[in-house]
């Protein structure tokens, strides 16, 4: 959201209300005692902004 604020300032577009969804898929995996290791496995991320030159 940082880099589409700055961007629209600097060509002038004027952006209003944003919001961002991002659905997640997270694996964790944990190996006798050890501690839990976890990462992503995949992720959506969908944008959506309201602007009158849209």
């Amino acid at each position: 959201m940082t880099q589409i604020r700055a961007f629209s300032k600097r060509l002038k577009v004027p952006v209003g209300q944003m919001t961002v969804k991002t659905p997640m898929h997270w694996r964790g995996e944990q190996i006798g005692r050890e501690p839990y290791t976890t990462g992503p496995v995949v992720f959506d991320l969908d944008i959506d902004f309201d602007s009158p030159d849209a």
